[in-house]
């Protein structure tokens, strides 16, 4: 916020540049007769001292400003759970949690946060000042593209993700696969150790 105080500050003495204004208040610069105001902190009215200085004499002004709130829109800062791309068994239960931001949740606000699934539907919905989780079971099975959304009665954000919701068979056959290959790399590995083994006795003969 500018505001020229040229129109309002006069001296019969002294033209207006050989005026010398000065405020006490720490996030407001003047230059001139001009302030230049930064209120990062909302409050409806905010009071302001100020003197004049001709060099010998001086003057002091109480000056009120009224500041209007402006809605600032909500963020998701970060996906907190689970992760994206993360793999979950059939039956387990998965925590939902994102990192939402919001400057006027200060001032009271609240958010209102949706989670959805693109095959099981609106999973929750619910209302923070700030982050909030929850905790889902019995996901169906399959690939979800999950949207979380915050929503400030004026604003919102989206974020999405994917996760996979493996079924109990096809996480037993991963496991087992998996089993297998360990299994046959132990047996690979030990017919080399008895083949040089051999070969050691077979030298040691000859």
């Amino acid at each position: 916020m500018q505001a020229d105080l040229t129109d309002y500050i006069s001296d019969f003495n002294d033209v207006p540049s050989g005026l010398v204004l000065a405020c006490n208040a720490s996030n407001i610069t003047v230059d001139g007769l001009v302030l230049i105001a930064n209120f990062e902190d909302w409050r409806p009215s905010h009071v302001i001292h100020l003197t004049v200085s001709d060099g010998d004499d001086e003057a002091r002004a109480m000056l009120t400003v009224n500041v209007v709130n402006v809605n600032d829109p909500p963020v998701i800062r970060r996906l907190l759970s689970p992760s994206d791309g993360a793999i979950i068994p059939e039956g387990r239960t998965v925590t939902f949690e994102a990192e939402c931001h919001d400057p006027d949740t200060v001032q009271g606000d609240e958010l209102e946060v949706t989670w959805t699934s693109s095959i099981d539907g609106e999973l929750a919905r619910y209302r923070v000042d700030g982050s909030g989780q929850f905790v889902a079971a019995n996901l169906s099975e399959g690939q979800h593209r999950i949207t979380v959304t915050v929503y400030d009665g004026e604003q919102s954000d989206t974020y999405e993700f994917q996760i996979t919701v493996e079924g109990k068979t096809q996480w037993t056959v991963g496991k087992t696969v998996f089993l297998i290959i360990i299994l046959i790399i132990v047996i690979i590995v030990s017919i080399i150790l008895i083949f040089k083994y051999r070969q050691s006795l077979t030298m040691r003969g000859q």
